[in-house]
C-alpha cells in the first residue's frame, strides 16, 4: 500500500512522490534545495547533476549553447549555464520521458502542425511545455530581482505566490509517475506561423506571463501558445480572433496574442479546479478538473492586458512615440488588427 505523510503527500512502494503536497512543494522545491521533480534532498545516495533549462537538445539543435537569453532583471546569462537542481534519477526519466520523444515530435509540429499529432502526443507536448515554464520561474529564486548590488538582495521569484505553480507541477510530473488526467486538465494548446522577419532573427524565443499562467515558445518559425491551468476555455474564448490568424506573425503580434490569452485567463470566472485524487490500496492516482457550467469574463478591464503587453515588449517600447507607448499600456492599440477587425501582416 502507498503511504501517506502528515504533510498530505503520497509516496509509492519504491518511496517516489506520486503526489507532493502543496506544503511539501513549497519547502521542499521551491523554498528548499530539494530535486525540483521529485523534492529529495542532494546525499550520496541521491545525486544531483544540474537539469537544462532550456533542453540541451535543444540548445544543440539550434547552436544555442554560447549565446544569451534575457531574464526579467535586464541581465543576460548563456543558455549553457541556465541549470536548476535535478537528482540523476529525476534527470534520467525526464530525458526517457519527455526530452527524446519531443525533440523527435517537434519537427512535426514545424511543418504541420498540432493537427496531425495524435491526442496523447498533443499531452505530452502540453506537459513538456508546462516542463519548461516550471523550471524558468524555479530558476527564478537564484536571479536578482535588482542588478544594482546596493538595492536589497531580493530574488526575482519573490513575488511569485507558488501555490498557483503546483498544479503545473503536478500535472507536469504526472507523465513519470503513472497519473491519469481528466481530459480537462490539458488546456488552451494551438501553434501559429511566425512572418519570415521574426523567425530568421533567431531560432528560439521564449516568453511568459505568470499572472496568467500562459506561455510561448518559438521554435524555428512555429509559435507554440498554452495556458497551463484554464481547462481550455481561453482557446474557446479567443476561438474567431484565431481563426483569423491566417499569416505569419512577428514578435510584436505574439506578444499580443500571449497577452490576451494571459488576460482572459485573469478574467475568467469562475474559474475550473483542479485536484489530486489517490487511492492507495488500488495504488491509483489522478488529477480531476472541475469545470463550471458556465463561465464569463469578470470585471473586464483592457489596461490589465495593456500592462501585459508593455512588460513583454519591455526596452522596445522606446522605438514607439509617446503617444503609441501610451495606447499600449491602455490597451488601445493593436498589433494584430486593424480598426475594421482585419488582420494586419507583415505587408500592410
Amino acid at each position: 500500500m502507498w503511504t501517506k505523510t502528515p504533510s498530505g503527500s503520497v509516496f509509492n512502494d519504491e518511496n517516489e512522490p506520486v503526489f507532493l503536497s502543496i506544503d511539501d512543494f513549497k519547502s521542499r522545491i521551491c523554498f528548499g534545495s530539494g530535486c525540483f521533480v521529485c523534492g529529495k534532498s542532494k546525499n550520496d545516495l541521491n545525486p544531483f547533476n544540474d537539469e537544462h533549462v532550456v533542453p540541451n537538445w535543444l540548445l544543440k539543435k539550434y547552436q544555442l549553447h554560447d549565446t544569451t537569453l534575457s531574464l526579467p532583471n535586464g541581465n543576460k546569462v548563456k543558455y549553457s549555464t541556465y541549470k536548476i537542481r535535478c537528482c540523476i534519477t529525476c534527470n534520467s526519466a525526464l530525458g526517457k520521458h519527455f526530452e527524446i520523444p519531443i525533440s523527435r515530435l517537434i519537427d512535426q509540429v514545424g511543418y504541420d502542425g498540432l493537427d496531425s499529432l495524435k491526442t496523447d502526443d498533443r499531452y505530452l507536448l502540453y506537459k513538456w511545455l508546462g516542463l519548461i515554464y516550471l523550471k524558468v520561474h524555479l530558476r527564478d529564486k537564484f536571479n536578482r530581482l535588482h542588478l544594482d548590488v546596493r538595492e536589497k538582495r531580493l530574488a526575482i521569484a519573490e513575488e511569485y505566490n507558488w501555490n498557483d505553480f503546483h498544479h503545473v507541477h503536478q500535472m507536469v510530473f504526472s507523465e513519470l509517475r503513472g497519473t491519469k488526467m481528466h481530459p480537462c486538465v490539458k488546456g488552451t494548446l494551438f501553434a501559429l506561423k511566425c512572418s519570415a522577419d521574426y523567425w530568421t532573427k533567431g531560432f528560439f524565443d521564449y516568453l511568459d506571463l505568470h499572472h496568467g499562467s500562459a506561455m510561448m515558445i518559438k521554435i524555428g518559425n512555429t509559435a507554440l501558445f498554452a495556458v497551463l491551468d484554464d481547462g481550455k476555455l481561453c482557446q474557446h474564448f479567443l476561438e474567431k480572433s484565431l481563426a483569423k490568424i491566417i499569416y505569419g506573425l512577428n514578435r510584436f503580434q505574439c506578444i499580443e496574442v500571449l497577452s490576451t490569452l494571459a488576460f482572459v485567463r485573469c478574467q475568467l470566472s469562475p474559474q475550473p479546479v483542479f485536484s489530486t485524487i489517490t487511492n492507495r490500496h488500488n495504488k491509483t492516482s489522478a488529477i480531476n478538473c472541475e469545470m463550471p457550467a458556465r463561465v464569463g469574463l469578470d470585471n473586464i478591464d483592457v489596461k490589465v492586458r495593456g500592462s501585459f503587453m508593455a512588460a513583454m515588449i519591455g526596452e522596445h517600447m522606446k522605438r514607439f512615440p509617446v503617444k503609441v507607448q501610451n495606447l499600449i499600456k491602455e490597451g488601445e492599440l493593436s498589433f494584430l488588427f486593424n480598426s475594421d477587425g482585419e488582420l494586419i501582416n507583415e505587408k500592410t
